[in-house]
């Protein structure tokens, strides 16, 4: 992940712990903000296509 990565998250985070510190009736338990994912995209090739076979 990347410093602006960490950022967004990090803010998002704090924005939900808030609004759960403000309305805590509204959540059954503590919010976890999960972390971004390492690669994502569409049709991402499988590395076991991508090997030439020989």
């Amino acid at each position: 992940m990347t410093a602006p990565d960490i950022r967004v998250w990090a803010r998002r985070d704090h924005a939900l712990q808030a609004y759960h510190n403000r309305h805590p009736a509204r959540f059954r338990t503590r919010p976890r903000t999960p972390r971004p994912a390492h690669q994502v995209g569409i049709n991402l090739p499988d590395e076991q296509l991508t090997t030439p076979s020989e």
